[in-house]
């Protein structure tokens, strides 16, 4: 019985083996898992074959994979294939729809969902026994199709019948992996078959064919195959490597991928073209693109020589490269991205008839053809862009940055540029209509004179910056006017200016027989490149600026009187005056910005009451303000000036002692002086880092500072006045009220107070002597010290002691010192002076140098280079009176002083100005019968 089993089972595994096969489904509209769907109850899986005949309408709901996929059967009927929204059917192999011998067959794919096989083939799998033409229509809507491999359309030709094949793309995206292959054969019969991909077959007519393969649609047969992608809304997008682009028209065509996209006379895209990834392409024939052309970052199109026209929006942030100057080339809006570059490598003319946007480091090569617009559009953008030509026929308006070499506007009509933000020409602007200066711009002009018909300048905050050599003004009003540059600038008319006349660069203003007008809120500005001097031109009287500022590291210089009704402004740089070429502040002016930076060296006047501080300073020094306060009388004049200079030197110590004061400032001192009315004021004078001529200013507590008035008169020391000083010895301030008698002024130190001016050792020498070197210095404020200590030194690093002496009188007088070395070494001997004060503080001098043995060389100097402004001046000479002068690498002196040398080896201090600039220097020492120079470099 047990072998009777066995026996059954072996037969039915043959038999079930035998009948397996394609599972068919039934011509009826069902549901893909469903067992009423197909023939036997059994629904296809994974390893089956599937086969779907005339009349089915088989709808897939779930998930499902197969095997492969057969549209077959005989009958006219039509057959579809549904995969519902979310679900994905897999063909692990292709897709086939037959043709069929006695009847036109057709079939559709549709649905919300997915469709992935590995390859899609329409016709071609029956091949004789045609009894009459037939047509196999395949159409396709379904969301997305995936095939892995080719798409193929394929008819075949038997003699005189021929069996045809049309896919006709409604809707959805069909993704080939492969090429499209349309192979239509021809037996070599009168006529021969056609085979058709068409994304132009009605209703929606929105798919989007992206062929990945290197061929992408490939034709082998030799009957007529035809590709068509012009439908409403469809897409035909190549996506892989090298490929070679249909010459079909184009609804939406993109290039992606990498690689070249050869054109094949491609030329009409009539919706928009598209470019990116890696990919480069170049027209090979006359292109129009009927809406936007976007050219991706790192793809490249080259225009070759032929037409060229985008009616929409052209979008750049790859490459556009325009080689030829054959054919038109046209634009509407034109945008250049960051990283963007229209590069016009011919000399071609281009028309624009939109808006022209340039962002970020989006740049143009313009090439010297002409780029007309004429749309009545807008220049924009967060970048640059350079033009060398251009011709506006209608209004535009800028509110980007850009640079023309030639402006031209005219139009048929009256037309205006409207410049919102910043225009460079670099060489004419011209034309028969307007160019106007709007709200907050800037024109930057470069070239001889503004030739363009209607020109206007007078929009809030607007500049016309002329910018080159020699030039013609435009004679207009101007609310800021710039000149920059070189040369002379001429006014070309009558020429006013509202707001800010600035002199920058070199340049230099005429009238040309004109008239220059300021306005009420008008100011003159001195930002020049190199040292400048005012003249009577710019800085007219009367009828000249209302405010001035002074914005001129390198300096200006006042080469009249001037008054200043406004605000003075000091951003960078000193202004000299003198008492012949006083600047002078009106009863309702004021004065804003002074520093270290920015200050005047000299005179300068107030008119009228109230309080003013004066922005004084000296070149070297820096700002040292004096202030007055509660001055009466609208026409009283008040004139400051700061001096560097002893106050002890100048006027002596006459009268000091009879006012109860112990000494006055060694370093500096104030003129202030009252005119036109008896009005008296308070004085508020000021310390800081700059008083105290290289060492402490005072001691704490500060109660004993004082401000000293001299009298010129009486030639001497008369009052004093000032209490509470604020501040610290550092810096501070201390003012003097009620004051009636002025100038000058300086602060001074009570007797027996614990403030004290400072130690101040001037004319440190050495100079051989006896076969030893002598030292010889003095103390212009010798004042609480404890001794003097002669320091010599082999290298000028390590010193030791060699000579101490107490001070004479320690009662704030002049005391003059010498000391003898009478063992130096031969060679080189450094010195220095170390003072000590009954505080503790040490004073050190400057290092002084003396060789001792080399009569060879007649001066020598230490260190060189220099680093700072103090340098040693070693002299071996013969006994006599010499002039010693230094002079910068353009032959202008700025240090001279006299040496009295008493014969053989002697050094000198040279203490240059503190703001002497790091450069080569000449040091020339001349006497009797002789003359030396030496270089010498400060860094």
């Amino acid at each position: 019985m047990k072998k009777f089993y066995s026996l059954l089972l072996i037969v039915f595994m043959a038999a079930t083996q035998a009948i397996a096969g394609p599972i068919i489904s039934n011509a009826v509209t069902g549901n893909w898992n469903a067992t009423t769907s197909w023939a036997g109850g059994v629904v296809p899986g994974p390893g089956d074959d599937a086969i779907i005949v005339p009349g089915a309408n088989i709808t897939v709901t779930a998930d499902a994979t197969v095997s492969s996929i057969s549209f077959s059967g005989t009958a006219a009927t039509a057959r579809t294939l549904m995969v519902n929204a979310g679900v994905i059917l897999t063909v692990n192999n292709g897709i086939t729809l037959d043709n069929a011998i006695a009847n036109n067959t057709t079939c559709a794919i549709a649905g919300a969902g997915t469709i992935k096989c590995a390859s899609l083939k329409i016709g071609g799998t029956v091949t004789t026994g045609f009894t009459a033409d037939r047509t196999v229509s395949f159409s396709s809507s379904i969301a997305t199709l995936n095939i892995g491999g080719d798409l193929t359309v394929r008819s075949e030709d038997e003699i005189s019948n021929q069996h045809n094949s049309t896919f006709t793309h409604i809707s959805g995206t069909i993704n080939v992996t492969g090429n499209l292959v349309l192979d239509a054969e021809n037996d070599g019969s009168a006529s021969s078959t056609t085979c058709t991909y068409t994304m132009n077959g009605g209703g929606a007519e929105t798919g989007i064919l992206d062929i990945a393969g290197a061929a992408a649609i490939s034709i082998p047969g030799t009957g007529t195959a035809t590709f068509t992608a012009d439908g409403t809304a469809a897409t035909v997008i190549y996506s892989g490597g090298a490929q070679t682009v249909r010459n079909v028209t184009y609804t939406n065509l993109t290039l992606s991928g990498n690689g070249t996209k050869t054109m094949t006379g491609v030329s009409s895209v009539t919706g928009n073209m598209t470019m990116n990834g890696t990919v480069a392409a170049t027209t090979a024939a006359a292109f129009t693109v009927g809406k936007d052309l976007t050219i991706g970052s790192g793809t490249t199109l080259t225009i070759a020589g032929f037409s060229f026209d985008v009616s929409g929006n052209t979008s750049i942030s790859g490459t556009l490269i325009s080689n030829s100057t054959t054919g038109s080339k046209s634009f509407d809006n034109l945008s250049i991205n960051n990283g963007g570059l229209f590069n016009s490598t011919a000399n071609e003319n281009y028309s624009f008839t939109g808006d022209l946007q340039v962002d970020g480091t989006g740049s143009i090569n313009s090439g010297t053809g002409m780029w007309t617009f004429s749309g009545n559009g807008i220049l924009s953008g967060t970048g640059s862009a350079t033009i060398t030509n251009a011709s506006f026929v209608t209004d535009y308006t800028n509110n980007g940055t850009y640079t023309f070499g030639n402006l031209d506007v005219t139009g048929p009509g009256a037309v205006t540029l409207l410049n919102n933000k910043t225009i460079t020409v670099t060489a004419t602007l011209a034309g028969n209509d307007n160019f106007d200066q709007g709200i907050n711009s800037l024109l930057n002009f470069g070239g001889a004179s503004i030739a363009i018909s209607g020109f206007t300048a007078s929009a809030s905050n607007n500049t016309v910056n002329y910018t080159a050599a020699a030039q013609t003004i435009r004679g207009v009003a101007y609310q800021n006017l710039t000149l920059s540059g070189s040369n002379t600038k001429t006014l070309g008319n009558n020429t006013t200016v509202n707001a800010t006349l600035s002199m920058k660069g070199t340049a230099a203003l005429a009238l040309g027989g004109n008239t220059l007008t300021y306005g009420a809120s008008s100011t003159l500005e001195y930002a020049g490149s190199t040292a400048q001097t005012t003249t009577a031109v710019e800085f007219k009287t009367p009828g000249g600026p209302t405010n001035l500022t002074i914005n001129n590291s390198n300096g200006v210089s006042l080469h009249a009187s001037r008054m200043i009704p406004g605000v003075v402004t000091f951003i960078n740089g000193v202004l000299t005056t003198s008492a012949p070429n006083l600047i002078i502040v009106g009863s309702s002016g004021s004065v804003t910005g002074a520093s270290d930076a920015s200050f005047v060296d000299g005179p300068v006047k107030k008119i009228g009451s109230g309080g003013f501080t004066f922005p004084v300073g000296k070149t070297g020094v820096g700002y040292m303000k004096i202030e007055i306060t509660n001055v009466t009388g609208a026409t009283t004049e008040f004139t400051a000036q700061y001096v560097r200079a002893s106050a002890i030197t100048t006027f002596g110590t006459t009268g000091l002692a009879t006012i109860g004061l112990q000494g006055v400032s060694n370093c500096e001192y104030w003129t202030l002086d009252r005119a036109v009315t008896t009005s008296s004021a308070d004085i508020t004078m000021y310390w800081n880092a700059h008083s105290p001529c290289g060492g402490s200013y005072l001691s704490d507590p500060l109660f004993g500072i004082r401000i000293a008035h001299y009298n010129i008169t009486s030639s001497q020391w008369d009052a004093h006045g000032g209490g509470s000083p604020t501040g610290n010895a550092s810096s501070g301030s201390i003012t003097w009220a009620g004051v009636s008698n002025f100038s000058p002024f300086a602060l001074a130190a009570l007797v027996g107070s614990q403030s004290s001016l400072p130690v101040v050792l001037s004319n440190v020498k050495g100079y051989e002597n006896n076969q030893g070197i002598q030292i010889d210095w003095s103390n212009l404020t010798e004042k609480d010290l404890v001794s003097y200590v002669v320091e010599r030194s082999t290298n000028g690093v390590s010193f030791t002691p060699i000579n101490e002496q107490s001070p004479r009188s320690n009662n704030n007088d002049k005391q003059s010192y010498s000391a003898f070395d009478a063992t130096p070494v031969a060679g080189a001997n450094y010195y220095r002076i170390r003072v000590l004060e009954l505080s503790g503080k040490v004073v050190y001098s400057k290092i002084i140098r003396v060789d001792i043995g080399k009569m060879t060389a007649a001066f020598s100097l230490y260190p060189n280079p220099v680093r700072g402004n103090v340098l040693s001046v070693s002299v071996n000479n013969r006994q006599g009176q010499y002039s010693l002068k230094v002079s910068n690498a353009n032959g202008q002196e700025i240090y001279s002083r006299k040496i009295v040398h008493q014969g053989g080896s002697m050094t000198q201090t040279i203490e240059l100005l503190s703001t002497i600039k790091p450069g080569v220097y000449n040091i020339m020492i001349s006497g009797d019968n002789y003359r030396e120079a030496k270089i010498f470099v400060v860094q």
